[in-house]
């Protein structure tokens, strides 16, 4: 299956992030596209064969995520869906990725997706792999965050501004 012309044109070339991974409790990537590649900064080589979770781990003691949630959300999805059989769509997650600092050192991007698990079956029904989709999302996240804060500072700024002239009026 993962060695048709066919199905690498078609993998290779979606412009959505995408990999795949064996059905287990411990995921191997099978393979990954090139989205996903240019997405996380990191090489065919550094990912496919390795185990999903030491390819790319949750950053140690991270004071954002104490308790790694991106790998638990994403840990618990492809386990309903190797237990169900069905698609399972993750709300937006937070999912820092591992990469090289200008200094050479390990550092930790933080980067928010959207994302997609699908069991794929052979023609007698037994699951064969697990498609991965991914959104990556920050840009959007940065630009809601931006734009709650906004509007919470202008709320603030209107009520100060009701304050003052509530002041002003019993001087007045």
């Amino acid at each position: 299956m993962l060695d048709t012309p066919l199905y690498q044109s078609i993998f290779a070339s979606f412009p959505i992030g995408a990999y795949i991974l064996s059905p287990s409790e411990d995921p191997v990537i099978l393979d990954v596209n090139e989205a996903f590649l240019c997405n996380v900064a990191h090489t065919r080589e550094q990912l496919v064969g390795q185990r999903l979770f030491v390819a790319l781990p949750a950053p140690p003691d991270d004071p954002d995520d104490p308790a790694s949630n991106g790998v638990m959300a994403l840990r618990n999805s492809l386990a309903r869906v190797i237990a169900t059989g069905q698609p399972q769509s993750m709300p937006t997650q937070r999912y820092p990725i591992r990469s090289r600092g200008r200094d050479g050192n390990e550092v930790f991007v933080e980067r928010f997706w959207n994302a997609t698990n699908t069991p794929i079956f052979d023609a007698a029904g037994k699951l064969l792999c697990i498609y991965h989709v991914t959104i990556e999302v920050t840009a959007q996240k940065k630009a809601e965050e931006a734009l709650r804060l906004s509007r919470r500072e202008a709320l603030e700024a209107a009520r100060q501004a009701e304050a003052g002239r509530a002041r002003l009026d019993a001087v007045l």
